[in-house]
């Protein structure tokens, strides 16, 4: 048997299933539904890198891109690049290892130059610090994004919410007179429809990345048939004026997307609805609640919440600098323009376009990371 290969999820969900379970824990970013609905947002596949030994193991998931695919990059079909899924990835392993998870580095380096993939972005889980500290030791570029904010749900309802800043304590407040209510909702085909149409509409507004704007089979998939993803609604009478996306795991629940109509701005209903998370995300008694970092704004909203903070390190490593440098040569041709400190640069402005915005009063809080993560592989 090889001790590293490769393959597609969609194609063999089951072996994933059967390797997660030789594995001592995983988040729920490595929840075999929350990738495929990775692979409905990227359109293109999620792959699992995989070192075995016989008696260790240790697994990456990552997409898996043809640079060819890129307008006016078509003679480079052949070559490929590597991103870990949004949000938050970690080298999975059967033991907590600074030498297997060396060993799974270093074999992934070989394994990229022999299959033509010049490129990889990595997004390390803030509570997974080893990964990062290891990449580091195998050559990656590694550099920490920013501190993010969490909320201690093991600490008493009472003093989560004495330590809200004052402003937040008030605009909580504000929404409770406005009789705003919020609860965690069945995921029904028209319960993530309106979440989805509010989501879009606040893009829309936005001008947001391409990123940012993830297809209606992502929320399907997400939402529907599992156990892990929690849809909030804040309303206001039977109107949804605001809601979220939670992520949960066996101690973590992860504040994954929200909006709002903004013609309730008045009610605060952003300022409840993470209110609202905090409250639920206790109820099922998780211990953190990780609400994320963002632009400098949202940062400072979620930051109202909580004085937890973490450190977040993203990655990235090119394996073949050679055609590397000739790829964003000949991208340079046709992009004069292009942002040099983009990286990869020859997807600066594939990953960067946005969508026209409506006339909608809508606007969002949604953790915009990557906006911060040094401008790297949206």
């Amino acid at each position: 048997m090889k001790k590293f290969y490769s393959f597609v999820l969609h194609d063999d969900v089951k072996k994933y299933r059967e390797l997660l379970k030789r594995v001592d824990s995983y988040t729920v970013y490595h929840e075999p539904k929350f990738l495929l609905a990775e692979e409905k947002a990227e359109e293109s596949p999620v792959n699992i890198f995989v070192y075995d030994d016989g008696v260790n193991i240790a697994l990456l998931p990552s997409i898996k891109r043809n640079i060819g695919a890129i307008d006016g990059l078509e003679n480079f079909s052949g070559y490929y690049d590597l991103k870990t899924p949004h949000e938050y990835s970690a080298v999975l392993a059967s033991e907590q290892s600074a030498e297997l998870y060396a060993k799974f580095f270093n074999a992934l380096d070989e394994y990229c130059h022999d299959e033509n993939i010049i490129f990889q972005f990595i997004r390390f889980n803030p509570y997974r610090q080893k990964d990062s500290e290891v990449a580091v030791q195998c050559g990656y570029n590694v550099a920490l994004s920013n501190q993010q904010t969490y909320i201690d749900l093991e600490d008493s309802a009472e003093n989560i919410f004495a330590n809200y800043s004052s402003h937040a304590r008030r605009d909580v407040r504000v929404a409770m007179r406005k009789k705003l209510y919020g609860n965690c909702i069945l995921p029904t085909n028209d319960n993530v429809e309106i979440f989805r149409r509010l989501y879009v509409l606040n893009m829309q507004r936005l001008n947001a990345k391409k990123f940012f704007y993830f297809n209606a089979e992502y929320f399907s998939t997400l939402l529907t048939d599992n156990d892990f993803a929690k849809l909030i609604f804040v309303k206001h009478a039977e109107e949804v004026i605001a809601a979220a996306i939670l992520l949960f795991s066996k101690n973590f629940a992860y504040y994954h997307l929200s909006c709002f109509n903004y013609a309730f701005a008045k009610f605060c209903p952003m300022d409840y609805l993470i209110h609202s998370c905090i409250n639920i995300s206790k109820s099922y008694q998780k211990k953190i609640l990780h609400l994320g970092g963002g632009s400098s704004t949202l940062k400072k909203f979620k930051q109202k919440f909580s004085n937890h903070r973490v450190n977040y390190y993203i990655a990235h490593k090119i394996f073949d600098v050679v055609t590397y440098q000739k790829i964003c040569d000949e991208y340079l041709k046709i992009h004069d323009d292009a942002d040099i400190n983009f990286m990869p640069l020859y997807r600066g402005e594939c990953d960067k376009k946005v969508i026209a915005p409506p006339r909608f009063t809508v606007t969002i809080f949604k953790t915009f990371h990557l906006l911060q993560e040094r401008r790297w592989a949206a």
